[in-house]
């Protein structure tokens, strides 16, 4: 029987196979190896360890076209694992000087860490020569490899593991768009691999058959570009699909999505929340008249109407106030001129990832895009605000709500909560003071003293019910989405107007030179009440008792870092600006495909599937040109569909008695006819009758498969790939 050495020297492939086992092992074990050294650091040079994984490739290679017997081989692996053992211990108890003592160990530490790497590359080469198994082992491992170092990107953390938004930010991409990049770099490589490698051969047969089918480039291009197109319709689809729920998800809570009649706000955990880099914002000037100071708050949209479960986003003719554009939308609003103590505030924001709605300082009076300063912002605006210039203490004995409102205004933002708890415990709590404002304010005191801030308060919410009552009548456990709710429906209930502010909340403190990092973990939500002639005005609790926050120190090193790459502001002319000028073009964005194109394609593809396999199993009976070798391929086509398939090295004969084996009766009678035309010199059977008398008389009958497997197994499109790239059959 031939050995697998004996068939890798005299294959047609040659030498050149273990060259190109040889080189292709070796590139891609480094490049895991350089992967791994980022996220662990090994401590010894990647380089230093590539030349031993080279090196032991290259033994395992050479052990194989060798014939050295598989215990010879262990036994070898083994003295190389004792070797490097011994070093380590011979470096450690010899003596040396006292100034050099850590230096032989530390060489010693080197040179086992290379060894190791010399002992798997060796161990897993040689399964791959030696076993069938051995490729499927090392795709999988190529597989699972990023599948689990990007495990901790799950429930939308899309910035981690750390390496991974490292790497986001070299590449100058999102990190979700990182994901897919590594997604669609391991797909190709594996690919690759496995298509330049699966040409192993095993010793399981009696004789060695050089065969190479004929290749066909085209179907072959074809199946390329049918990749690529797979791997850019699933990337589409998934950049989509995650980026929506990117959009949609909560961080402490808060979410982007902001339509008419539905809420960013989530109740049940506020995980989702991290230290993801969004914005840097830029004020022009110092703020020192802000009433909130050291926290500043950003605006991004308002939740005023109650739809009789939670507050929801109202109709677009409530809230003027709040923009609601997205970041690549100009703003322009009328200044209400009855508000007092208002400052103009400028301030200009550099997004750092993606971003549904812009938002700014209270309250907006015009917004417009700027240019990116690089390509770490995903975009940029400048806002023009009036913010608030007065102190808190002045408010405590001014009126709610405002006098031109109408009356369908005022039953909007008054509109109560149906259960009547929260006006009894609204009034307990605020019955004694005299203005609506102390009232509200002794709300917000309340919370604080007996609120416990947690991210996971895990309360048990039926679809439907409300989702703030557990919180106030129960625990007192939430966080600030329950804490807002619960203000605003206690504001309501004694008449004073309320609504629900959602954005940022940021620590002025640490800021610098004007400068604020905005992170995920700085999104918030809270309360806020019209004071007349002064606006909307936050109302935020701050507990005295917190079970576990978000909360952590700014990244200094990257504020710096961002606040290098800022330049002058360059704003951006609007887009209808040229439209009526002669020779102007805008720019247009790059088209994604419609849901219906991918299914048209998709469809398209599937179509063509079928018509090759439908031309593989019966163009012999319409096209008579080499009717004979079509029909037999035809046969084994069938017979590999089934799972029955011609091994590596195995002629038509030997395959046929093979079958005889496995079926008990002839099969593939067309064979004896096949060999006798390729290598007696007859002229090939062409007559149809006589091929089809021959086809039924193979029987498939005896194979025990399941009726559904014989039914779908016309179907299988494995048979039309293996045809594409020239196999034999």
């Amino acid at each position: 029987m031939a050995s697998n050495s004996d068939k890798l020297e005299h294959s047609p492939f040659g030498t050149g196979s273990s060259s190109l086992a040889i080189v292709l092992r070796s590139i891609v074990l480094i490049f895991l190896l350089f992967i791994l050294d980022e996220i662990v650091d090994f401590g010894t040079s990647p380089y230093l360890i590539s030349i031993f994984i080279i090196l032991g490739v290259y033994n395992s290679t050479k052990f194989f076209v060798k014939k050295i017997p598989t215990v010879k081989f262990l036994l070898f692996i083994l003295a190389v694992f004792f070797a490097s053992k011994l070093a380590l211990w011979s470096f450690y108890f010899f003596p040396f000087p006292e100034k050099l003592s850590l230096s032989p160990y530390s060489l010693g530490l080197h040179f086992s860490s290379c060894l190791i790497a010399f002992i798997i590359c060796s161990s897993l080469t040689w399964i791959y020569w030696k076993s069938s198994w051995g490729l499927t082992f090392e795709i999988l491992i190529l597989i699972l490899t990023p599948v689990s170092l990007l495990a901790g990107h799950r429930h939308l953390h899309f910035d981690r593991p750390q390496f991974l938004g490292d790497l986001a930010w070299y590449l100058q991409q999102g990190s979700l768009q990182t994901i897919i990049i590594i997604g669609v770099f391991a797909l190709f490589v594996v690919s690759i691999y496995s298509g330049f490698l699966s040409k192993v051969w095993i010793a399981n047969t009696s004789r060695t058959l050089a065969f190479k089918g004929r290749t066909r480039y085209l179907l072959a291009s074809i199946f390329v570009l049918a990749l690529c197109l797979f791997a850019y319709i699933v990337s589409i689809a998934i950049f989509k699909h995650y980026n929506s729920s990117a959009f949609s998800r909560t961080a402490n809570g808060v979410g982007q999505a902001s339509s008419e009649n539905n809420s960013p706000l989530g109740f049940h955990s506020a995980l989702g929340g991290s230290n993801q880099p969004s914005a840097l914002v830029r004020l022009d000037g110092d703020y020192k008249q802000n009433p909130f100071l050291p926290m500043l708050y950003l605006r991004e949209s308002a939740l005023s109407q109650f739809d009789g479960n939670e507050m929801v986003v109202a109709n677009s003719k409530y809230d003027p106030d709040v923009q609601n554009i997205s970041p690549g939308e100009s703003y322009v609003a009328e200044e209400d001129a009855s508000l007092l103590e208002r400052i103009p505030l400028t301030h200009s924001v550099y997004l750092l990832s993606d971003q549904k709605n812009a938002f700014a300082i209270d309250y907006p009076l015009s917004i417009t895009r700027l240019k990116k300063p690089s390509d770490k912002f995903k975009s940029a605006y400048k806002v023009y605000s009036v913010a608030p210039g007065f102190k808190l203490e002045t408010l405590l004995d001014k009126e709610v709500g405002d006098p031109r409102w109408s009356n369908e205004y005022k039953e909007h933002y008054l509109e109560k909560h149906s259960d009547p708890r929260y006006a009894e415990l609204a009034k307990k709590i605020s019955e004694e003071l005299p203005s609506q404002v102390a009232k509200a304010k002794s709300i917000v005191d309340y919370l604080s003293k007996t609120a416990i801030y947690t991210l996971t308060p895990n309360h048990e919410v039926k679809s439907g019910e409300d989702p703030v009552a557990p919180f106030l009548f129960g625990d007192h456990r939430g966080y600030c989405v329950h804490f807002a709710h619960a203000m605003v429906y206690m504001f309501r209930s004694l008449g004073i107007p309320a609504r629900i502010g959602t954005g940022y909340l940021t620590d002025l403190s640490q800021s610098k030179d004007g400068h604020i990092l905005l992170r995920m973990s700085d999104r918030h939500a809270w309360a806020e009440v019209y004071i007349k002639e002064y606006g909307w005005i936050p109302f935020d609790p701050k507990p005295e008792q917190v079970e576990s926050h978000a909360e952590s120190p700014v990244d200094m090193n990257l504020l710096e870092e961002l606040m290098a790459d800022l330049e002058p502001d360059q704003e951006i002319l609007p887009d209808d600006i040229g439209n009526e000028e002669y020779g102007f073009e805008k720019e247009k964005p790059f088209p994604l495909p419609e849901l219906s194109h991918v299914i048209l394609v998709i469809t398209f593809l599937v179509f063509i599937l079928l018509i090759l396999k439908t031309y593989l199993l019966y163009g012999w009976l319409w096209f008579p040109k080499s009717r004979l070798r079509n029909a037999y391929m035809s046969s084994c086509i069938k017979l590999y569909d089934l799972g029955l398939n011609r091994s590596l090295g195995e002629t038509k004969e030997e395959f046929r008695s093979r079958l005889h084996t496995i079926l008990g009766k002839d099969a593939l009678n067309l064979t004896s006819y096949l060999n006798s035309a390729r290598y007696g010199n007859r002229p090939a059977l062409n007559n149809l009758e006589k091929i089809k008398e021959l086809i039924k008389k193979d029987s498939f009958a005896r194979l025990e498969l399941p009726l559904w497997k014989r039914l779908i197994s016309p179907l299988n499109p494995i048979s039309v790939f293996r045809w594409a790239r020239g196999k034999r059959w």
